[in-house]
């Protein structure tokens, strides 16, 4: 990754006084930044002042790999509940197990977010018939 360096002047003479970088996760600046996020510290420090300033610049790198989810899992236990008497079930009763994705690059957990083909909230009553439960994992770093 090309960062560039910022400069400053020094309130006194003028000159060009080059930042001097660190990263708050205590990697070196050779070392490569990975998935996530870090800070760059730079500070200025003029040989002509007891005094320095220092900046800090936000640095978030994301991925364009979907996160992994074996999606036969779902296909392989569908959710099937007999209902005596009733013609509907409330979203706590059937009790809907929220499957987990993991991000490519650093593995975190991705709970899935779940929207029914019904039209209906995941909070809603489930009545008797067939719905389908989309889910979608999305990462924050891609």
């Amino acid at each position: 990754m090309n960062i560039n360096t910022p400069f400053a002047l020094d309130a006194c003479t003028k000159d060009t006084i080059l930042g001097v970088p660190t990263r708050k996760s205590g990697k070196t600046m050779e070392e490569n930044f990975v998935v996530g996020r870090d800070t760059i510290v730079w500070v200025f420090d003029s040989e002509y002042s007891t005094l320095n300033d220092t900046c800090e610049q936000y640095v978030f790198i994301q991925s364009d790999l979907k996160p992994v989810f074996n999606c036969d899992s779902l296909n392989n236990s569908p959710i099937e509940k007999v209902l005596n008497g009733v013609c509907e079930i409330s979203a706590a009763d059937l009790n809907v197990n929220v499957p987990v994705a993991r991000d490519a690059c650093t593995n975190a957990p991705i709970p899935g977010v779940g929207r029914r083909t019904s039209g209906r909230s995941m909070e809603d009553s489930y009545v008797v018939g067939r719905d389908t439960i989309v889910w979608y994992f999305e990462s924050e770093y891609s």
